[in-house]
């Protein structure tokens, strides 16, 4: 609940204390570097916290942040609101998250319960319906929490969609990394978070040509060319990704997946808040947050529950192809992947029909042989991204001039050239 009122609002509060538009452009280009940033430190920061201390302890990171944040917004920050906001849209609130929440719960539960069981289908089917009475209740409520006629702008949509993906392939992508780092590769966990450094470091790297190429060209073409860059390298990782693969073939593939990031995140927002009426900037930042918040839950969500299908199947493939009965190691494979691939650093109880060192060869490469589809459905969303946005994320002109639309987008991308000067300050 606290992330929720702290992240979608940070944009609507940039927008209020940047009214001018390159000011505004560059806060928001130093907003989506910080974003990407987070997220490429996170398993850093708690490898640290687990190296110091233990599991629990990366619970406390959010207290000094939460509190320098606290002592340093309320004096500073101004209130932003929309003048014509009457009422709470609380049935609208009400139903979307019941349907979120479905969702997810369907998903992560699914491969214990079964997919075809009436807790998982009812669960999918109620989702559907607080979906469809939500979209039900929007267009009908006086004063929508998400106004539906935004969605009409193609820009408004197709940024949202592509923002979705991206969340889903950037959490999933460094969660699962950070798994192979240490339960194949034998890393600790502040190890496995110095080694997806390079994600964070591609994302900023790239930030101040970003900025020039968005203000010269629009957002278009960056965003599709850092599309096809991340889904390349997960194609890469996908197809090449071994247990014993050296960190001098995976680092680059990992730096590449932050270059094609971060040329996406800054574009993206300038495209959404173009797109979006300025008193409703508050509503299009919110809902952009939303989206990606909801491609991050479903990253995790739908890759761990791929990742939970697959991955006894390939440990008994495994056992199989190393000379056991069909029966025996499905038996051993159901056992060994409720403890997940940490199962192959631990010992194993009672007596098995494998050497230990073959026990643990046969479930690296199972897990690993389940990651190679985790990077490719990821690769492939990014990849759908990239032709939905090259084919549909442009502004109409009129015939009298140049649109509302475009004129706020070159205002905004315009401004993003001052990156340099933005970048200075992060790297410093």
């Amino acid at each position: 609940m606290g992330a929720a009122a702290l992240a979608p609002g940070s944009l609507s509060v940039l927008a209020a204390a940047f009214p001018e538009p390159r000011e505004r452009a560059q806060a928001i280009g130093l907003w989506a570097g910080v974003s990407g940033l987070g997220l490429a430190i996170g398993p850093l920061a708690g490898g640290w916290l687990i190296q110091i201390a233990s599991w629990p302890a990366i619970f406390f990171v959010n207290l000094p942040v939460g509190l320098l944040a606290l002592a340093l917004s309320v004096p500073r920050l101004s209130e932003s609101r929309n003048p014509t906001a009457q009422r709470i849209d609380l049935p609208g609130q009400v139903l979307v998250t019941g349907a979120l929440v479905c969702l997810v719960m369907a998903l992560i539960e699914g491969s214990s319960q079964g997919w075809t069981s009436g807790l998982i289908l009812g669960l999918f089917i109620g989702s559907a319906v607080l979906l469809a009475a939500f979209l039900l209740v929007e267009a009908r409520v006086r004063e929508p929490m998400v106004p539906l006629r935004l969605f009409s702008n193609r820009v408004f949509s197709v940024a949202n969609l592509a923002s979705l993906v991206l969340g889903f392939a950037m959490v999933g992508t460094l969660f699962f990394a950070v798994q192979f780092l240490q339960n194949v590769q034998g890393y600790t966990a502040l190890e496995a978070g110095l080694r997806v450094l390079p994600a964070s470091v591609g994302i900023f790297a790239v930030a101040p040509f970003v900025g020039q190429l968005t203000a010269r060209i629009g957002p278009r073409l960056p965003i599709v060319l850092g599309a096809l860059l991340a889904a390349t390298s997960l194609f890469l990782t996908a197809t090449t990704l071994q247990p014993d693969t050296s960190y001098a073939t995976l680092g680059w593939q990992v730096g590449l997946f932050g270059i094609g990031c971060g040329f996406m995140l800054t574009p993206l927002t300038a495209a959404v808040l173009s797109a979006t009426p300025q008193e409703r900037s508050g509503l299009g930042s919110s809902i952009l947050n939303t989206c990606r918040t909801v491609g991050i839950t479903l990253g995790v969500a739908v890759l761990g529950a791929f990742v939970l299908q697959q991955f006894p199947g390939n440990i008994a493939s495994q056992l199989t192809q190393r000379g056991l009965p069909g029966p025996i190691s499905a038996t051993i494979a159901d056992k060994i992947a409720a403890a997940g691939a940490g199962a192959s650093q631990a010992p194993q109880p009672g007596h098995l029909p494998l050497p230990p060192a073959v026990l643990h060869q046969a479930i690296s490469q199972a897990f690993v042989d389940t990651l190679h589809g985790t990077f490719l459905i990821s690769a492939i969303g990014l990849f759908a991204a990239a032709l939905l946005v090259a084919f549909l994320l442009w502004q109409k002109q009129h015939a009298t001039g140049t649109s509302v639309e475009s004129v706020g987008l070159r205002e905004a991308t315009e401004a993003l050239a001052m990156q340099d000067v933005v970048q200075e300050e992060v790297t410093g």
